[in-house]
């Protein structure tokens, strides 16, 4: 089969929580307009524009598997009342509010649904225990203990079966920042919340479990995506040899069965 161009064909579609709209500090790109603007709000499907034409116009060429994660919960649903951390770094979901968020990710993936687009996988969280999610931070981000994660992947997943999406959405965590965090994450996750999970998100900025990591997730019968890794730039070929050797060590050693560049194209200075 002919492939044109560099045949990418998958997109991960960030669901914006939408920061606190007297806040000013997300650096550019970063502050991602939610659906759900405040708590008595009606949707607002007419949010998030730049992006849905974006994510519509790589079907339209050819992209065929879609996923949806969130990097922060809506600002109104945090301790902080801040979409990037909570305050020293803590969790920032009020608990209260885990069935609002799990109604709030459904939601979206239903709407989407409508549209004519499926979500293949749902990932409720994103490097949740980095432990670098601030208030007035650059950018979305929420951390979670391992408690909070086992309860609101349940939730998360009671929510796809309530709206009949189970059949064709299901749910993937937890897109650490490093492989080593992942393996400890997935290692805490209960029997109930992994029957929900049908694959293993890794990012691979860091670590060194790579072979742990791909026997975890054939063990639990899970697939596995390294799902997120961005580069510095250069003037020279540095970048692009650095970029080859990283997806052969994550293609010999952790054996994904998709590998996932962080995007195509970045402002300058991002990762320098």
């Amino acid at each position: 089969m002919k492939i044109h161009g560099l045949g990418l064909n998958i997109i991960r579609y960030n669901i914006g929580g939408g920061d606190n709209p007297s806040h000013i500090h997300m650096r550019i790109g970063a502050n991602v307009p939610g659906f759900w603007p405040c708590e008595t709000c009606d949707y607002n499907w007419t949010s998030d524009a730049n992006q849905r034409w974006f994510l519509f116009a790589a079907k339209e060429r050819g992209a065929d598997v879609f996923e949806a994660f969130s990097n922060s919960p809506p600002y109104w649903m945090t301790n902080s009342g801040c979409s990037s951390g909570g305050q020293n770094f803590s969790d920032n979901l009020n608990s209260s509010y885990y069935d609002a968020y799990a109604d709030y990710l459904t939601e979206v993936v239903r709407w989407y649904k409508e549209q004519g687009l499926i979500f293949r996988t749902l990932d409720p969280f994103n490097e949740p225990t980095v432990g670098h999610w601030s208030e007035f931070g650059s950018q979305e981000g929420c951390s979670y203990n391992c408690n909070a994660m086992n309860e609101i992947t349940k939730k998360v997943g009671a929510y796809l079966d309530k709206k009949d999406l189970s059949e064709n959405t299901s749910i993937s965590i937890a897109d650490e920042s490093t492989i080593n965090e992942e393996v400890s994450t997935i290692k805490c996750i209960d029997v109930d919340a992994k029957s929900y999970v049908s694959k293993y998100n890794t990012h691979a900025y860091w670590g060194t479990q790579r072979t742990e990591l791909y026997n975890i997730a054939k063990q639990d019968g899970k697939r596995l995506w390294m799902s997120e890794v961005g580069l510095s730039s250069s003037n020279n070929m540095s970048s692009s040899i650095q970029l080859s050797e990283e997806i052969l060590n994550d293609m010999r050693n952790l054996k994904p069965v998709a590998w996932v560049y962080w995007q195509a194209i970045e402002h300058v200075g991002y990762f320098s």
